[in-house]
């Protein structure tokens, strides 16, 4: 199995998680070439059309435009008569076993020529493995493009054929050309450039994955091979080992810092290990090749700190084969969990070569391009520096090295393991300077991840959110309330340690209570959508231990409304009211005596946990029905989900467009105020950007309402539902004298059978646009949502001559 970050489940949005394409075709036709014009280098072999050396599939993983794609590129597997039986078997079992559970998208590509019987039996072969279904996330790709006429596009040219034509069309329309030998450097027509045609397929996979929400295609052939997969790696057995080294760690070692060493053989991983710790813990081997000994992870106190420092001897040493390697990635991924706080990437003063880049490479496949975010670079041979300079002058001079470097954020420090262990002389070439600077930009990137930790509570008003929440943080910190109709009026959040783990909750009000207007949550959904962005890692959703009513799927459809049911993939299911729960029974059993609610935790990933914040504090409860054993259980889910998604959070179009808002509205704050610490103007962009928000959502509304009132008045009741506050109800009274003409219109629709009646409603439907427009546009420079009301009802009175003529119309 390709030892690569694969998330099928991801949405599309979430990316960088990886979009899986797999290329298909007949030998020649420059599958391979395509691989690399998308990727932008030779990483694939392209091989001679009657090389039969080998058949295997290859899956090579790299990040184009900002996007992380694993393309695969696949032999001539359609071909008839290259490959003996056992030959076909064994490419096509290597082609699914690098495409399980499925792709995200498949590539077929032809030649910009004749399409024949040849290629017509080709695409028939794909689709009798694939089955049609595969054509909806397909997309056509024709190479040597030089053939095509000049002038000509190739949609004109996909017309020209019937059969041709008939394919594109099931395939959503999608055609895409490239000429991987003569439109490199093509700067004359722009059509004709590889660099323009690969950012319109890359338009194309994004809309593709929106369109299948971010799904993949698969088959029963794909599961099972996913399955033997799965059952291979023996998650289960390495999940339980890292939930027992998390629980020795953290007995042994309160919340140590976890740091992981990663670098080719020989560069000094060991070495530096030893230099941080101040002592000789990690063997160091003098042999060029590793010995492939299994990751190990030591735990010091450091200047105050306890470190875990993890040795990966040989991880990325390219001469070693992916199936040795298998055993040293899932040694070091289990000491890692349930993540590290940093990575150190650990190279030498010398020249950044090939290999060098190599080893790079394998960490952005393993760990995924993210892990740059939470990395430092550590250059060892300090002593190789020429004198006088520091290490950053000597990253400037290599323009790979210094979008490396930039990549991790700007951290880069130097040590020499050998000579700089002594030196007084040279504050700088000291390592023990060196090593408190790797200690503080460590602590930095610590900061960094525990941010990251953002727990949103969802449940309807009662269900006991504010209580679990300071169950949860230990301490009273949510303001509680006891009234059924009371409970959480404001979105409140707080953030706390808890076990070592840095969490954020946010408490929501009961806006997924079904009998509350979205017109009135409308400001504590936006206070929401602000607290949350860019987006939460863990949905805790709350429900009673108390029969699963209509009233329950109810507020789980309104939740879905909001968040969708990707959100389900991030979330995890909590019962309060555990008391209710009947002697000796645990919670898996009672979510398994109802099917709706059995279904629901499935959909959570069968995550699930019972809390009662009344009963369960006091000492002498048993195992089970305890507080804090419960947090204990949760906090494992969460550190496990965290793992499984690689510290990823859930996210849409919305959240992302609120946190562009708010890093804007941060940047501006910071220029006039760049004293304030970085929480408070985290703080004020937020409240201005939902206080902004919040004014657009009135001013649209309210422009939207009065418009359609001057559109036609047998909507005013229709319409009022949507809007429904005193201050607009005090302008739509005053309107009442301008109804007549509308209401003429109303009665000519009852008369005027089903012509009257489509013009009256496209009247209806062009009167609430324009109206909500203008009210937009009225709402620009407001500071209050009442201060919107206001205007956007004075810009619709100023334009109401625009309404009346839609009514006579």
């Amino acid at each position: 199995r390709k030892n690569r970050e694969y998330r099928p489940e991801a949405n599309f949005s979430q990316r960088p998680f990886l979009t899986l394409i797999v290329l298909l075709g007949k030998s020649g036709n420059g599958k391979s070439s395509l691989a690399n014009t998308i990727f932008g280098e030779a990483i694939f072999q392209v091989k001679k059309i009657n090389d039969t050396t080998s058949f295997a599939s290859q899956a090579k993983t790299k990040s184009v435009n900002g996007k992380s794609l694993t393309l695969i590129d696949t032999p001539g597997l359609f071909d008839s008569g290259r490959m003996s039986q056992k030959e076909a078997k064994s490419a096509w079992e290597t082609c699914i076993i690098e495409c399980a559970p499925g792709p995200h998208v498949f590539l077929i590509l032809l030649k910009v020529e004749r399409y024949t019987e040849q290629e017509k039996a080709v695409v028939t072969k794909i689709l009798e493995k694939f089955t049609d279904e595969a054509l909806k996330y397909a997309a056509v790709v024709f190479t040597h493009g030089d053939q095509l006429p000049e002038g000509m596009k190739i949609e004109e040219y996909v017309d020209q054929s019937d059969n041709l034509r008939e394919l594109v069309e099931k395939c959503g329309g999608r055609c895409h050309v490239f000429d991987n030998r003569y439109w490199k450097n093509n700067q004359e027509d722009n059509y004709r450039s590889n660099k323009f045609q690969v950012a319109e397929l890359l338009n194309t996979i994004d809309k593709m994955l929106m369109e299948n929400r971010g799904g993949f295609y698969t088959n029963a052939e794909l599961n099972e091979a996913e399955r033997k997969i799965q059952e291979e790696a023996n998650v289960t057995s390495i999940c339980k080992t890292r939930t027992l080294i998390i629980n020795q760690k953290c007995t042994e070692n309160p919340h140590p810092h976890t740091i992981v060493l990663l670098g080719k053989t020989g560069c000094g991983k060991s070495s530096l290990a030893n230099t941080i710790f101040g002592e000789e813990v990690f063997k160091i081997s003098h042999f060029p090749i590793s010995e492939l000994s299994l990751s190990r992870g030591e735990t010091r106190p450091v200047n105050g700190r306890n470190l875990t420092l993890i040795d990966s001897p040989g991880l990325f040493d390219t001469r070693v084969s992916e199936v040795k390697l298998k055993k040293e990635i899932l040694s070091c991924i289990t000491e890692c969990a349930p993540g590290p706080h940093a990575f150190l990437i650990v190279l030498k003063v010398e020249k950044f070569t090939k290999q060098e880049k190599d080893v790079i490479r394998e960490i952005c496949r393993h760990f995924s391009e993210e892990a740059l975010k939470f990395a430092a670079i550590v250059f060892t041979h300090g002593d190789q520096l020429p004198e006088r300079r520091r290490i950053e002058d000597f990253a400037q001079h290599n323009e790979e090295l210094k979008d490396l470097v930039k990549n991790c954020g700007g951290r880069c420090h130097v040590v020499d393991n050998k000579y700089w262990n002594r030196n007084t002389e040279d504050q700088y070439r000291n390592n023990k300077l060196q090593v408190a600077e790797i200690l503080s930009t460590v602590d930095k990137i610590s900061e960094e991840v525990l941010k990251k930790s953002k727990i949103v509570l969802l449940g309807k008003t009662g269900i006991g959110k504010s209580h679990l929440a300071n169950t949860i943080l230990g301490e009273e910190v949510f303001t509680s309330c006891h009234s059924p109709n009371a409970g959480t009026r404001r979105c409140q959040s707080e953030t706390r340690t808890v076990n070592g783990r840095r969490l954020t909750l946010i408490d929501t009000p009961g806006f997924f209570d079904t009998d509350r207007s979205e017109e009135e949550l409308k400001p504590e959904i936006m206070r929401c959508l602000t607290e949350c962005a860019p987006g939460p890692h863990v949905f805790l959703i709350l429900l009673r231990v108390d029969r699963f009513t209509k009233h329950e799927q109810q507020v789980i459809t309104k939740i879905c409304d909001h968040f969708s049911e990707d959100a389900l993939k991030y979330a995890v299911i909590v019962f309060t009211h555990g008391e209710q729960l009947q002697e000796g029974m645990k919670i898996e059993e009672f979510v398994n005596e109802n099917k709706n609610l059995s279904n629901l935790v499935k959909k959570c990933g069968g995550r699930c946990h019972v809390f009662d914040n009344k009963h369960w504090n006091g000492e002498g409860q048993d195992d089970y029905r305890n507080n804090q054993v419960q947090l204990e259980a949760f906090l494992q889910t969460v550190d496990k989900m965290m793992v499984e998604k690689n510290g990823s959070y859930y996210t849409n179009a919305v959240l992302q467009h609120v946190e562009e808002r708010i890093q804007k509205e941060e940047k501006q704050i910071r220029e006039v105020a760049e004293y304030l610490p970085p929480q408070e103007i985290r703080k004020r962009a937020k409240t201005f950007v939902s206080n902004e928000f919040l004014i657009q959502l009135v001013g649209t509304a309210t422009g939207a309402l009065l418009g359609a009132f001057f559109g036609v008045a047998a909507l005013l009741e229709v319409v009022m539902k949507v809007v429904n506050t005193a201050q607009v109800m005090k302008h739509v009274k005053n309107l009442k004298t301008m109804a007549p003409a509308a209401v003429g219109n109303e009665v000519a629709v009852v008369a005027g059978g089903v012509a009257a009646g489509v013009a009256v409603l496209a009247a209806a439907a062009l009167g609430g646009i324009q109206g909500g427009a203008i009210g937009s546009e009225a709402c620009n420079e407001v500071k209050t949502p009442m201060e919107a009301i206001e205007k956007s009802y004075e810009a619709v009175m100023k334009k109401r001559h625009t309404f009346r003529m839609l009514s006579q119309n």
